[in-house]
Formats: structure tokens, sequence, C-alpha cells
């Protein structure tokens, strides 16, 4: 997946072919998914929001699709590539803080993405402590 939410061309199929393509490619992935999913409101505007393990994002679709841009900006540096206009509203809430054997606080690599099927999990953690 690429930031304009296309796939890699096929000679740069390897992300380490063109890094720089790749720089959004997960909030990208998830504005993609939304205007599948959402197909029929897509085609007349929706707001979407994708929360990931770093960053939460929110892009704009219309007439069914994501809108795009040809530059990007991360750590405050003007990034030249295609991608879709999407914006970090805040950090992610993904990663999962925990006290390992030791007693010392770490937090991942666990991810509440792989248990979002059951959101009260990650909140409650099932009573365990």
């Amino acid at each position: 997946m690429q930031s304009n939410g296309g796939v890699m061309p096929s000679p740069l199929r390897s992300p380490a072919g063109a890094p720089c393509n790749t720089l959004f490619s997960g909030p990208a992935a998830g504005a993609q998914a939304s205007a599948y999913l959402a197909r029929e409101d897509a085609r007349i505007g929706l707001i979407t929001l994708d929360m990931g393990g770093t960053s939460a994002d929110i892009a704009c679709i219309e007439g069914g699709a994501p809108l795009e841009v040809t530059e990007a900006v991360i750590a405050r540096r003007q990034v030249d590539v295609p991608a879709l206009d999407m914006s970090t509203i805040s950090a992610g809430g993904g990663s999962i803080a925990w006290i390992d054997g030791s007693g010392v606080l770490s937090v991942g690599p666990h991810s509440a993405g792989r248990i979002q099927a059951r959101p009260a999990t990650a909140v409650a953690a099932r009573g365990r402590r």
C-alpha cells in the first residue's frame, strides 16, 4: 500500500524500493477501506477516522474516493509524494502498557488492534491485574 492508497508498482513491490511512498500507507489503507465498506454513503461524502498505534487520522471521502494531494507533511517537513489528504488529530491508542514479570512498566509490542473484536478487553483486561 502506498500513501496515495494504491498498490506498489511491480518493480517496487518491496517498501525498500521506494520507502517515501509508504510513509502514510497505514492511514491510507484505513481511508480506502472506509470508502469501500461505506460505498453508498461514500458517494455522498463522509469523514473517516483511523486510529492506529501511533496516530489517529481523519480523511474526507467525496464521490466514493478519498481526496488526494501531491505533497504531505511529516515531522514538519514537506514530502513531495502523492498521498491521500489526511490530517493527524491525535496520538494513537493502540499500544498496550503492561507490567512485566520483574514489575517493570512496558509498552507494546501488544496492540489493542489485536483484540479489537472484544473492545472491553482492551480497557478492562478481562479482570486481570
